[in-house]
């Protein structure tokens, strides 16, 4: 009986391969796992990236406008708005979500070309009712704005992209050609817009406010418009829609399970071509206002009201460009949609603006000082430096609310700051630095659109893998393990391995592990399998992962085999002396419960005996205890009812020894 209960304890536990990487920026909660906090004796072999240099800012408090020449402005504070998609119905079409939408339409030419023609007036018919009716079919943006008296527009909230289909429309019928009548369904979704704000109780003190305007961008077609109408046979529809079904229950769905036994369908857009589209969608009209002094805060979901106007005379109102959007522009490698949120890796930038080149924002107060938009690569720094008249003085930055990585300068005013200055790194930068000089590019980085984010610039929602380049990210769906099940498991395909992330509730992706150092020799290699991906290596090999598993042939590989799991190695500064390596909170993967840690190495080339390891638990990040201690690593502990982990290292490193990451075992 012990026999096999040891057996199934070993059989249901998970293992995880974590690299070594820098300390971020973020929290205790938010960090990565294989984050080091502590580095004694140490030095790692690999190139720090600009972002993660250290920034000379101080706290939020310090600086005073007497000795920093910056003057503290009152902004007014941006309400918190949140929205999403509800599948409704579209009448005259269907009386249930479930239904497709559908017409009966009469006799044409009798051919597949003549009701192909005829399917084509069905989905420009489709397209018009919908817009009328003010539903929403193709993706489009979402923001929040502050009006003022005299019209202008200020803190706007981060873009939100909105997915109420992924794929272009086919409009399915019958094979029955010669029919006098035949029912046409559009493989389509209709969806209508949602929201819930919480409004500020001190938005009312400002005067110079008057409006809670909500802003939409055009939809971005799915399908090239000017393409002609292919009919096609028993076709095996992939498109889904990210919005709240009859059920209450929001995520994806796909739009119909059923193959299409008749169809006819434009071209779909590239995704180079819908990428372009997403990053030049950058003018919002405004289809709802909400005057401030009867503005409330919203805690359940609520239809949107087109107060403004609906739909169909969008194009008719003037566009409103948010500032960030003159500021920055983003490129981007590939593109992918997971959860109906646009997600770019391998991406760049351009950042940040020196402030001669910044924008003011549409809003003084009574000191005669006005705001500007500055971008700041590090989104803990609090202050900036510049020069005027020959003396370097300290600028204090206010962050907006939600857009991180961007500040409000509000210090000088507006008439006399020509001769400013920046100071950056110890160097004097005149206004006039070139585009090249501020490009930035994250070959390794993963970036979201959300509540939280944009898509002008990266922010907390912004994930860096420490790696060479990021080819291809490819979703999969796991019915239990590391990811919830209604939650899809994304493989990052990188120049270093396959990378597992999962992720999180609040949209962000987490590292979950390295899977394996296969790479594939292109994002065309790369296959989903629905629970699992397959792809062919430079060297022809054909690789299967299904979770955590690795099939090479006939050979499976659980996170323990392959290449080294970490491309940060640290080695020893001193060989005489001790190193010490301790890491942040580990949580592998989920932090919102208990689980067994069973085991911890340590990955590397280095002599075992030489090392001794001491492993920590917390439930709340504060009350830490000792968890079990072992030379050459930590096994048989338990560590029940521990949420995190830190692990500590002592060992001495002989020339050319390195560690690399970290090997754990959990139940």
């Amino acid at each position: 009986m012990r026999l096999y209960f040891c057996i199934k304890i070993y059989s249901d536990m998970k293992r995880y391969a974590i690299p070594f990487r820098p300390a971020s920026s973020r929290s205790d909660f938010a960090c990565n796992d294989g984050e080091v906090s502590i580095a004694d004796n140490l030095i790692a072999d690999f190139s720090e990236s600009s972002e993660n240099s250290e920034s000379s800012g101080c706290s939020e408090n310090s600086g005073s406008s007497e000795d920093s020449g910056g003057v503290r402005m009152t902004m007014p504070p941006a309400p918190e708005a949140e929205f999403r998609l509800k599948y409704d119905v579209l009448d005259g079409w269907h009386i249930h979500p479930d239904m497709l939408p559908s017409r009966l339409m009469p006799k044409g030419e009798g051919s597949e070309a003549g009701w192909g023609k005829i399917a084509s007036a069905v989905l420009d018919r489709f397209r018009k009712d919908a817009r009328r009716q003010n539903l929403f079919t193709e993706p489009f943006f979402v923001i929040c704005a502050l009006r003022l008296k005299g019209g202008e527009r200020i803190m706007p909230s981060p873009t939100m992209l909105m997915i109420p289909n992924s794929e272009s429309a086919p409009v399915a019928g019958s094979t029955d050609f010669s029919a006098d009548e035949m029912r046409m369904s559009v493989a389509a979704a209709v969806c209508r817009l949602q929201w819930r704000v919480r409004i500020p109780d001190t938005l009312r003190d400002f005067e110079e406010v008057t409006h809670v305007d909500i802003l939409v961008s055009d939809e971005m077609p799915l399908s090239d418009r000017k393409s002609e109408w292919k009919s096609y046979h028993r076709l095996s529809f992939g498109g889904f829609t990210h919005s709240l079904s009859p059920d209450g229950g929001c995520g994806e769905r796909r739009i119909t399970e059923d193959a299409l036994v008749q169809c006819w369908r434009q071209e779909p857009m590239d995704e180079a071509d819908m990428l372009a589209a997403m990053l030049t969608a950058k003018d919002y009209r405004v289809i709802m206002e909400i005057p401030v002094e009867n503005a409330r805060s919203v805690e359940e979901w609520e239809d949107v009201v087109f107060n403004c106007g609906g739909l169909s005379s969008l194009s008719a109102k003037t566009p409103y460009r948010p500032d960030y959007a003159h500021l920055s522009e983003v490129e981007a490698a590939g593109m992918t949609d997971i959860s109906g949120r646009a997600t770019l890796y391998d991406f760049s930038m351009i950042s940040p603006l020196p402030f001669a080149l910044s924008q003011t924002a549409p809003y003084a107060d009574t000191s005669g000082y006005a705001p500007r938009w500055v971008f700041h690569p590090d989104p803990e720094a609090r202050q900036y430096l510049f020069e005027r008249d020959g003396v370097v003085r300290t600028l204090p930055l206010w962050r907006h609310p939600h857009l991180y990585g961007s500040y409000y300068w509000c210090g000088l005013d507006r008439d006399s700051d020509s001769d400013v200055r920046v100071v950056d790194d110890e160097e004097l930068i005149s206004g006039s630095l070139s585009i090249a000089a501020r490009h930035r590019s994250y070959p390794g980085g993963i970036w979201r659109s959300s509540v939280g984010s944009c898509l002008h610039f990266p922010d907390s929602l912004s994930m860096q893998l420490h790696v060479g380049r990021i080819i291809t990210l490819v979703r999969a769906f796991r019915s239990s393990g590391l990811v919830a099940t209604t939650a899809p498991t994304v493989y990052a395909f990188t120049t270093d391995g396959v990378f597992l992330l999962k992720e999180m509730e609040d949209a962000t992706f987490r590292d979950a592990g390295l899977v394996c150092g296969y790479v594939p020799k292109d994002a065309g290699a790369v296959e989903s399998l629905g629970r699992g991906v397959r792809f062919t290596t430079a060297s022809g090999e054909v690789v299967t992962i299904e979770g955590t598993s690795v099939r090479l042939g006939n050979a499976t590989d659980r996170l323990t085999g392959g290449s080294a799991i970490g491309t940060i190695a640290y080695k020893a500064i001193d060989t005489a002396k001790e190193c010490r390596l301790v890491t942040r909170p580990l949580k592998f993967g989920d932090s919102s419960r208990s689980k067994w840690l069973w085991g911890v190495e340590a990955d590397g080339d280095y002599d075992r005996s030489r090392m001794m390891m001491t492993v920590w638990g917390s439930v709340n990040l504060r009350d830490w205890y000792w968890i079990g201690s072992g030379r050459g690593g930590a096994i048989g502990l338990y560590g029940a009812g521990s949420r995190y982990w830190r692990v500590e290292m002592r060992l001495m490193l002989n020339p050319g020894d390195n560690i690399q990451g970290l090997r754990c075992s959990l139940r």
